[in-house]
C-alpha cells in the first residue's frame, strides 16, 4: 500500500500558526471555512497572544494594525517587517542651501528638521525649506520660502504648518507657512508679555482651520494665541518658564522647579520636579517629553529615568522610575503614537508608546512608557562597538545613525531589518516615518524611501529628456515611412490607369507620344511658308479664279484681267477711298448674268480709314480678299 500522504491539518498547532501568520487577514475567511480546526486556531485570541508572549516576552505592545485581535495584529507586523526588509531602498541627496549662501563658509547650516511625510520642513536663518517628497518632478520639490527673523529674538519654533518667535521684549511673531502665505510676511501678535519670552510652541489641530500657539515668559506667565491674536493668559509661576507642550485638551509647562498641567485653560495641576528627577545647573530637567494619548511626562536627567502620570482623574503624581549605569545622551519618543489618544485594552498589546534612550556606551535601550507593569524596564537593549550619533523610534522600527550608514532593527525584538550605507560622516538629524527616513548633517539632507517592488512596477517614471528624444526621433520615422507609403499607392494607381487607357500595355504612352509629334510636324509644314507675301498669295488666287471662269463661261479674258489688274493697282496706291461706280456693277452685272435684268448685287465701297502704308496693309488684304469672294461667287 502506498503511505498515506501527509496532511496540513495533522500539523501541530505551533506549526498552523506560524504558517497562518504569514497570511493575509483575507485569507482568514477562507480558512475558517475549509475546516473546523483551522476556525478555531483563528478565533483562539489566547494562542495568537501567547504566540506575541513567546517572541517578545511582553503582552503590551504598540499597535501596528489597530486591531484588538492578535491573529491580525501578528500578520499585519510582520508584512510591514517584510516591507522594510526586502523593498528597494531608493536615496535622493538634497543640498538645503540658498543660492546668495552657496559661497558663503561662516554661514550656519540647518537649525531644525520637522518630518511629516510626505512633507519635510528645514529652518535657516531666515529661510524655511520645504521638502514635497512625494513630487514626481524634482524641480517641485524644494520650496524656499522667506522668514526673516525679528531683532532681538530670544526663542523660536516650527513645525509643518507654522513658525513663532518670541523676543526679549515681550511681543510675538509668527508666519503661517501654507499655500497662500509665501509671500506675507513675518507680522506682530496684537498682544505681548511684559518680559521677555522664555519659550514658546504652535500647533494646528487636526480638524481645525485655526492655527494655535502658546508662549511663556521669564515672570511666570503664560498666553495663549488663536491666529495671531490673544487668546487667554494666566500667570502661574513666579520662576522662568522653561518649556511648553500643547495639545488640544492640555497644556503642559516646565519651570526651574515645577511641572503644570492646565486643563481648559483654568485649571492648573502642579507637580514637584525634584520628586523625580535632579535639575541640571540650576535649571529644569536635562530631558522632557510628553506623551499625550496616554497622559505620560516623561523627565530624564544624566542618569535617571523617570515616567510620571499627569492623568488628573486617575493616578496624577504616580512614577515609575529607571537608573542607568551609563550617561544618558539622548531621549526619543514615538511622536505618532504620543500625539494619538491611546486606546488601551481596546486594541492588541494595550496600545503602547515606545521611546529610545541612547547612552555614552554606544548603546541604545527601548522602553514601553504605556506598559502597565509596576516597575518600568527596557524591553530592548542594543550595544554596539562603533559610536552611535543619534537614535529614532516608532511603533515597529529602531533606526541607528552610524558614521556613514543607518541601522533598522526591529523595535521589540532587536533582530536586523537591514542596514543602509552611503550616510553622512557626522549625522545631526534623524527622522522617519512609515517606509521613509530622514538623515542630514549641515545642508545636508538624505532621503530614503523604502518603497515595494510590485509597487514600482506599477508605477513608471515621467518621460524625462531621454523618452522625449525617443518619441520624436520615432515620429520622424513614422513620417518618412507614411511619406513613402503615400508615393508608392500613386504609383500604383496611376499605373493601373495607363493600363486601363492604353489596353493594359504602360509601353504604348511612348508610341502614342511619337504619333502626336508627327502630326505636329506635319501640321506646321503644311503651313506657307514665312518667306511667300501676301499679295502672290492673292495674284494666284485670282489668276485662278480667272481662268476658272473662262472655262466655264467662255468670257473673254481681257475683261476680267483688266478689271483685276487695275482693282489690284488701286489697291496698291496711296487712295484714301475707292468706289466701285454704277459703270463697274453693270460691267459686273454683265459677267454674272449678261440675258437677265439688273443684278440684285448693291454697290460695294471699299474703305481705308487712314493713309495706306505698311501698318495698313491688312486692312488693304481684308478688301481684297471680300473682292476675291465676290468673283469665286460668279464662278458658282
Amino acid at each position: 500500500m502506498e503511505a498515506q500522504r501527509p496532511c496540513l491539518q495533522e500539523l501541530p498547532t505551533e506549526v498552523l500558526v506560524s504558517i497562518f501568520s504569514y497570511l493575509d487577514v483575507q485569507d482568514f475567511k477562507a480558512l475558517e471555512q475549509a475546516s473546523g480546526r483551522f476556525h478555531r486556531i483563528i478565533n483562539d485570541e489566547e494562542l495568537w497572544k501567547n504566540m506575541f508572549l513567546a517572541r517578545m516576552h511582553t503582552k503590551y505592545f504598540p499597535s501596528c494594525s489597530r486591531s484588538s485581535r492578535y491573529s491580525i495584529e501578528y500578520g499585519e507586523r510582520n508584512l510591514q517587517l517584510a516591507r522594510w526588509r526586502h523593498s528597494r531602498a531608493i536615496t535622493t541627496k538634497y543640498e538645503i542651501t540658498h543660492e546668495r549662501r552657496t559661497n558663503d563658509i561662516s554661514a550656519p547650516g540647518i537649525r531644525q528638521v520637522v518630518f511629516d511625510f510626505p512633507r519635510c520642513a528645514c529652518y535657516n536663518e531666515g529661510l524655511v525649506t520645504f521638502l514635497q517628497l512625494n513630487a514626481k518632478r524634482r524641480k517641485d520639490r524644494l520650496v524656499y520660502i522667506q522668514c526673516a527673523t525679528p531683532h532681538s529674538c530670544s526663542v523660536m519654533h516650527f513645525n509643518i504648518n507654522a513658525v513663532v518667535f518670541g523676543r526679549f521684549d515681550g511681543k510675538v511673531f509668527g508666519k503661517l507657512l501654507t499655500n497662500k502665505s509665501y509671500l506675507s510676511p513675518v507680522i506682530e501678535f496684537d498682544s505681548s508679555h511684559n518680559s521677555c519670552v522664555t519659550a514658546i510652541t504652535t500647533i494646528a489641530y487636526e480638524g481645525s482651520s485655526h492655527d494655535w500657539c502658546v508662549s511663556g515668559s521669564e515672570d511666570g506667565e503664560i498666553i495663549w494665541w488663536c491666529d495671531a491674536k490673544l487668546h487667554s493668559r494666566m500667570k502661574i509661576s513666579n520662576q522662568t518658564i522653561l518649556k511648553l507642550f500643547i495639545n488640544p485638551r492640555m497644556t503642559v509647562a516646565i519651570d526651574t522647579e515645577r511641572a503644570y498641567i492646565i486643563t481648559g485653560m483654568k485649571e492648573v495641576h502642579s507637580l514637584e520636579l525634584a520628586n523625580y528627577v535632579t535639575a541640571t545647573n540650576g535649571g529644569g530637567p536635562k530631558f522632557i517629553q510628553v506623551d499625550f494619548g496616554g497622559e505620560l511626562l516623561v523627565l530624564g536627567s544624566s542618569s535617571k529615568l523617570c515616567v510620571v502620570s499627569i492623568n488628573r482623574h486617575r493616578d496624577i503624581g504616580f512614577s515609575r522610575k529607571f537608573d542607568s549605569a551609563t550617561e544618558i545622551l539622548q531621549i526619543s519618543i514615538d511622536e505618532n503614537t504620543a500625539r494619538r489618544e491611546a486606546e488601551g485594552a481596546a486594541v492588541a498589546g494595550g496600545d503602547g508608546c515606545y521611546i529610545a534612550v541612547r547612552c555614552a556606551d554606544y548603546s541604545v535601550m527601548v522602553f514601553n512608557i504605556r506598559s502597565q507593569t509596576p516597575e518600568i524596564k527596557p524591553q530592548l537593549k542594543l550595544s554596539f562597538h562603533e559610536p552611535l550619533f543619534s537614535c529614532k523610534v516608532n511603533h515597529l522600527i529602531l533606526a541607528c545613525a552610524f558614521s556613514g550608514m543607518v541601522g533598522l532593527y526591529d523595535a521589540a525584538i532587536g533582530t536586523e531589518v537591514r542596514v543602509t550605507r552611503g550616510t553622512e560622516e557626522y549625522p545631526q538629524f534623524l527622522d522617519l516615518a512609515d517606509g521613509h527616513l530622514v538623515i542630514g548633517s549641515g545642508n545636508t539632507l538624505h532621503y530614503h524611501q523604502y518603497a515595494s517592488l510590485n509597487q514600482k512596477k506599477k508605477k513608471k517614471p515621467v518621460s524625462n529628456v531621454r523618452g522625449n528624444r525617443w518619441n520624436e526621433t520615432v515620429q520622424s520615422q513614422l513620417e518618412v515611412f507614411h511619406d513613402t507609403e503615400r508615393l508608392r499607392n500613386e504609383q500604383v494607381e496611376r499605373d493601373a490607369e495607363l493600363r486601363q487607357r492604353f489596353l493594359g500595355d504602360v509601353d504604348d504612352e511612348e508610341i502614342q507620344l511619337q504619333i502626336a509629334l508627327v502630326e505636329s510636324e506635319t501640321t506646321y509644314t503644311s503651313l506657307p511658308a514665312a518667306g511667300v507675301s501676301y499679295e502672290e498669295e492673292f495674284r494666284r488666287a485670282l489668276e485662278e479664279s480667272r481662268r476658272a471662269y473662262e472655262a466655264s463661261q467662255g468670257v473673254p479674258s481681257s475683261t476680267l484681267a483688266e478689271y483685276a489688274s487695275s482693282s489690284f493697282e488701286r489697291s496698291e496706291s496711296g487712295f484714301e477711298r475707292i468706289t466701285w461706280t454704277a459703270a463697274d456693277q453693270n460691267s459686273l452685272h454683265n459677267l454674272h448674268s449678261p440675258n437677265t435684268g439688273p443684278s440684285s448685287t448693291s454697290g460695294v465701297v471699299v474703305s481705308n480709314m487712314g493713309t495706306n502704308g505698311p501698318d495698313n496693309s491688312p486692312s488693304q488684304i481684308d478688301s481684297d480678299l471680300e473682292l476675291a469672294m465676290l468673283l469665286s461667287l460668279h464662278d458658282r
